[in-house]
């Protein structure tokens, strides 16, 4: 039953999206849409797939919800525009997604294949296919925290904490690479719990490795899954079978290599720019790093940014909710972000005592023999053990490193050149970002009372249906359909 009513709000809330905003109106979708519909037609077709494209943002009246202001004559390109002429190094649009490109490739290829309408109804099939995407995330992270409440009752309000976010059901009807992007990253983050909780099956090494590879091709905010997947056989090494461990992390990157050159050669794009973009930032991370922790005005407007984007920016990130609620909203990552420190703090502590206990137990031990049988009994009596803290914390220790590489990746792409990085760069990281949200809030709240975190997490929750509900009504429905001239000053 309850399954039943997720489906349905997840449908009902992206029907209602579809048609309270209009066309265009999230970051970037012009361009995407763009590439794939250029795939579709034919590269000898893009001057007219960019002038229909233009048409279609003019219909449903981009210029003034972007607060460009509507031109005079209208541009033949997208790249005269100049909102997409930022990361521009030519004439060609197409430059400002590095050329990174599976995506549009795909969906266009398909849409040349099935359907020759006009682009308008494309458009919308499009959206229909990102909501598939995000349909399918949705079901991996309910999947996710289930396995997770199954080793430690603590996370079942998760899913609701990402179902109910508004930025991210408004990922469900844009039209780009965000969508694939997510579902890539839920995959990947789904299979990486599988298979640290103990479930060794091969279609988790498939997905895991399939996703990494995959997204590699597909949008740079899931590069991070390449070196996430690098580290990830490490998680997997047990102290009692170390040695078979290593062999099994070894056969796995050889496998992942094999498939990478696999998917590299099955599709006719370029591999060079995923490769150049990735490498280029992984030699200015040492450049860019110091400034991530610097706390000066520019910092400090990233990190508030950031945070305010992923709960809710909309219209090309014109739009939100007031400044009191980010203010609550900044707090509780904060004091989140503070409770997971504890816990990991705990975790060190808990393992330091353990060590000394089996040190004292050891040395009470008499002779040789009595301590290779005593030893030999510690570790059958641990090994016997449900160790589910255990695999908690191995588990949030992995999500804290894909947090932190992301952290530093987007601030080396763009706050290292003082560009702000936007809230949904962060989607596919989804699953261990609620993760943590929710297990930073229990450890803080629970130490004022026990119990009070659960309560915390709850009201939160709460409080974030009601806000999505206030977003759609009383803000996107005034500003997509009620709008008379543009909000920002000088139009």
């Amino acid at each position: 039953m309850k399954k039943a009513i997720f489906v349905v709000f997840f449908l009902a809330a992206v029907l209602l999206l579809n048609f309270v905003v209009p066309p265009f109106q999230n970051p970037d979708e012009p361009p995407h849409f763009a590439i794939a519909m250029i795939y579709a037609h034919g590269e000898e077709h893009r001057d007219e797939v960019e002038s229909e494209v233009i048409q279609l943002m003019d219909k449903y009246n981009w210029w003034r919800h972007a607060g460009m202001g509507r031109p005079a004559e209208l541009p033949e390109r997208l790249s005269q525009i100049s909102i997409f002429q930022r990361n521009f190094k030519g004439e060609d649009f197409r430059d400002m997604h590095d050329y990174i490109v599976l995506y549009h490739f795909v969906l266009g290829k398909a849409l040349g294949l099935f359907y020759r309408g006009s682009l308008e109804e494309a458009y919308f099939i499009c959206r229909l296919v990102s909501i598939l995407f995000v349909g399918g995330a949705l079901i991996l992270i309910f999947l996710s925290f289930r396995k997770i409440e199954a080793q430690k009752h603590i996370f079942s309000l998760s899913f609701l904490f990402v179902l109910f976010l508004p930025q991210f059901l408004l990922a469900a009807i844009t039209v780009s690479s965000d969508a694939l992007a997510v579902l890539l990253g839920c995959l990947f983050f789904y299979a990486a719990l599988s298979l640290i909780v103990g479930e060794r099956k091969v279609i988790y090494f498939i997905g895991l490795i399939g996703a990494a590879v995959v997204g590699f091709f597909t949008d740079r905010s899931v590069f991070l899954l390449i070196p996430m997947s690098l580290i990830f056989p490490f998680f997997l090494i047990k102290k009692e079978k170390y040695k078979e461990s290593i062999v099994n992390g070894l056969g796995f990157l050889v496998v992942a290599l094999m498939l990478f050159g696999i998917v590299a050669n099955l599709f006719p794009l370029k591999i060079e720019p995923s490769l150049d973009l990735f490498g280029g930032n992984l030699t200015r991370v040492g450049e860019a790093l110091p400034g991530l922790f610097s706390l000066d005005s520019f910092s400090l407007k990233f990190y508030a940014t950031t945070m305010d984007g992923f709960f809710l920016k909309f219209g090309w990130m014109a739009f939100g909710l007031g400044l009191g609620f980010y203010l609550f909203w900044r707090l509780l990552v904060t004091l989140s972000a503070a409770g997971v420190l504890v816990f990991l703090g705990e975790r060190g502590m808990n393992f330091i005592r353990r060590l000394s206990e089996w040190m004292r137990r050891i040395k009470r031990a008499l002779g040789t023999d009595k301590v290779k049988k005593r030893w030999r009994r510690l570790r059958e009596e641990k090994s016997q053990k449900t160790d589910k803290d255990g695999l908690i914390g191995k588990w949030m220790f992995f999500s804290l490193l894909a947090v932190l590489f992301n952290l530093i990746a987007a601030w080396t792409y763009y706050g290292s050149h003082q560009v702000l990085a936007q809230g949904r760069h962060f989607f596919p990281l989804i699953i261990p970002i609620a993760f943590l949200f929710v297990l930073g809030l229990r450890q803080i709240f629970d130490r004022i009372r026990p119990g009070l975190g659960r309560v915390a997490v709850m009201g939160f929750v709460v409080i974030e249906f009601f806000i999505l509900n206030f977003v759609i009504w009383a803000q996107m429905v005034p500003v997509f359909h009620m709008m008379i001239k543009s909000p920002y000053k000088g139009m």
